[in-house]
């Protein structure tokens, strides 16, 4: 951060107050650093604000109104949030995989009722056990919550183009228990759809004939590493084109899965075990 720590403590001294609505001089340690870290987060919030924009650099205002440009950036994240998971609620499908469900449909009303932008907006008061594809990256509070649930509304846009019982059906082929399991949905509906297209396959719920699964085999072994990537790429993009008005986030999202499906079904192929990772 651009600023010296003595020009921080108005700030946290004043957050204090208000956090003891000026009954109490003192709060303890752990509710300081708490603070103090509140303070910090929404510096950082009106840092990344101006990246590439014509934004004042933080060594341009002062500390304190950094941090209050950074409060109301927090205020504006956590509303369209809200606003987004609103939208993904509203036609939001689990596929019966509980920890999808309890995430959204449990999680986040849980979270937007107790989240505290003004004292805590650093933390994020939830698990989130359901994995999306592009890890946090360092990011915490609002702003994570904001990138998850830009994930999971791209996974539904994705899924919703696809028969509920297609899904359903292969989910199950794979691992009657898959509703208990910690997977993501969306990679393994897309990871079966690329395993077909690599071998120009019809999409189909029936399982895969002997001849098909030796030549998918076949191919994996065949070709280097960098020839299936970028394979799984163009057919990702082809996927994307004639399907989801050549949408450029939801396609960079599904090829996030890329290097792990490869590595998964190469070695599964090597322990002949497609099944483990495909249903087949």
């Amino acid at each position: 951060m651009e600023y010296e720590p003595e020009e921080l403590i108005p700030i946290i001294a004043d957050l204090t107050d208000r956090y003891t609505g000026k009954e109490s001089t003192s709060v303890s340690l752990n509710k300081a650093r708490q603070l103090t870290q509140a303070v910090v987060y929404c510096i950082r919030e009106y840092e990344k604000s101006g990246r590439g924009k014509s934004v004042p650099a933080v060594k341009d205002v002062r500390a304190d109104t950094a941090y209050e440009n950074g409060f109301r950036i927090v205020l504006y994240k956590t509303e369209k949030a809200q606003e987004r998971f609103g939208r993904i609620l509203s036609g939001f499908r689990s596929y019966g995989n509980i920890a999808y469900s309890d995430t959204v449909e449990k999680g986040f009303p849980e979270f937007f009722a107790h989240y505290d932008a003004r004292f805590e907006p650093q933390e994020n008061v939830l698990t989130l056990d359901y994995p999306v594809l592009i890890r946090s990256r360092g990011r915490s509070g609002i702003d994570w919550i904001s990138q998850y649930l830009f994930f999971i509304e791209l996974e539904q846009r994705f899924l919703h183009r696809i028969p509920t019982d297609y899904i359903e059906h292969i989910l199950n082929g794979w691992n009657g228990n898959y509703g208990e399991l910690l997977i993501n949905i969306c990679a393994f509906v897309y990871r079966n759809l690329m395993a077909s297209a690599l071998i120009n396959r019809r999409v189909s719920p029936e399982n895969y004939s002997k001849e098909e699964k030796e030549e998918l085999t076949e191919k994996l072994i065949r070709l280097k590493k960098e020839e299936i990537i970028q394979e799984l790429e163009d057919l990702t993009n082809r996927l994307i084109n004639r399907n989801y008005a050549e949408d450029p986030q939801l396609k960079k999202y599904l090829c996030a899965d890329i290097p792990d499906f490869y590595s998964e079904i190469t070695n599964a192929v090597n322990h002949d075990s497609l099944s483990a990772v495909i249903y087949c």
